[in-house]
């Protein structure tokens, strides 16, 4: 008899705890249910990422299905770009959707 089970975890885990001023963070993940958020998260239980300082600048690309992200951003001057790629399988061929989000908060 055979027998086969899938068992289903986060590809990447990023952790954010960033102080300080003129910070230029690029985060880029590939794969399903990742998650980026504190130093206190796990694929079960996300808790929000801190950023705070002065200046800047957050680019997230995160590229699969069932990505996720939360964080707090305390900045003076702060310009966030989003990218999310969702993954759609067709037979042997993986297509990409785009999607994207610009924040800036001066």
């Amino acid at each position: 008899m055979l027998s086969a089970s899938t068992i289903y975890a986060a590809d990447n885990e990023i952790y954010v705890d960033q102080s300080g001023t003129g910070a230029n963070i690029d985060l880029e993940q590939l794969g399903i249910s990742n998650i980026i958020g504190g130093l206190n998260s796990t694929a079960g239980s996300l808790t929000a990422f801190d950023l705070d300082g002065a200046t800047m600048t957050l680019d997230i690309n995160m590229i699969g299905n069932t990505n996720k992200f939360l964080g707090d951003i305390n900045a003076t001057t702060f310009t966030g770009l989003y990218n999310f790629k969702p993954v759609i399988i067709l037979g042997t061929q993986l297509l990409y959707v785009k999607s994207s989000l610009t924040a800036c908060m001066v």
